[in-house]
C-alpha cells in the first residue's frame, strides 16, 4: 500500500492552470495531494443527510488570494 498524503492542496474551480501547475509540480511527493474544487459558490451541496461542516476558514469561501488552501492532514495510527 502506498504511504498516505499528509497535505492536500485544494485549488478554486477556476483557478485551472494553478491546478495543473500543481497537480504537474507535486506529482512525484507522495505526501502531496492535488484536488480541484468541485463546490459551486464556494459551498457545498447538501442533500439533508448531513449536518454543516464547523471549520474555521478566511477569504472567498475558505480560500486564499490566490484561490488555493493548504491543509495539513494529521498522522493518525494504532493508538500506544
Amino acid at each position: 500500500m502506498g504511504e498516505q498524503a499528509r497535505y492536500l492542496i485544494i485549488v478554486a474551480r477556476e483557478e485551472r492552470e494553478v491546478y495543473e501547475y500543481l497537480l504537474e509540480r507535486f506529482r512525484e511527493d507522495a505526501k502531496v495531494e492535488v484536488l480541484l474544487d468541485r463546490r459551486r459558490n464556494g459551498q457545498r451541496q447538501l442533500n439533508g443527510q448531513h449536518e454543516p461542516e464547523q471549520r474555521r476558514v478566511s477569504g472567498e469561501g475558505g480560500r486564499g488570494s490566490a484561490g488555493i488552501v493548504l491543509i495539513r492532514k494529521r498522522q493518525t495510527g494504532p493508538p500506544g
